[in-house]
């Protein structure tokens, strides 16, 4: 089966590239793995985003680090500096929740989710009704607390237990989206000559 792709503006060119979740986790668990160099990384994630690696590559010489950076920002959101705080859910951590719900809400498989755009994917499980597993986790993350009162304490601890069973981890577990978005960006700041 081929491998999705819609067309993107990159530098001003218009560039079709690889865009599912499928294709966008890959590419963050390569670039976080520490064997490769940051050299071999870019190369790896030219192949695996870019439709036409070798016209890519063309299309981009001199800039391919800004071409690089560009796609993952734009299509993945893979950024530099620490990712935002307040994030619905992670991947890796919700596996089991995402499967779920994406089954439950969706009446799609994981193989199905991952073939979606990931965009279209993040906003699929954002949007995850309150009532799903991952619904669950979404509303206890982000909530504000319920304001105290004389007649609430029950409630509150609820909400607190609820909160801190749901919480993601801090500072970026190694599996995590920070994680492995930080190794993303040392990877490319490692690439040599910068295109």
């Amino acid at each position: 089966m081929a491998r999705p792709w819609h067309v993107h503006t990159v530098c001003g060119r218009a560039v079709r590239v690889h865009d599912d979740l499928g294709t966008a986790l890959a590419v963050r668990d390569m670039l976080g793995d520490d064997v490769l160099d940051g050299r071999e990384k870019g190369a790896l994630a030219i192949r695996m985003l870019a439709v036409d690696p070798d016209a890519f590559a063309e299309a981009f010489r001199g800039r391919l680090q800004e071409a690089l950076d560009e796609v993952l920002a734009s299509v993945f959101g893979i950024r530099e500096g620490p990712a935002p705080k307040g994030r619905p859910f992670d991947w890796d951590h919700d596996r089991a929740r995402i499967v779920a719900t994406a089954r439950g809400a969706y009446g799609l498989s994981w193989e199905g989710l991952q073939d979606l755009p990931y965009t279209e994917a993040c906003t699929l499980m954002a949007l995850s009704p309150e009532d799903s597993p991952l619904g669950q986790a979404i509303h206890y993350r982000l909530a504000e607390r319920p304001r105290p009162t004389r007649h609430n304490r029950e409630q509150l601890e609820a909400f607190d237990r609820l909160r801190r069973f749901y919480a993601l981890p801090e500072g970026g577990a190694s599996g995590s989206v920070e994680a492995k978005n930080a190794a993303a960006t040392a990877a490319f700041a490692r690439l040599a000559g910068r295109g």
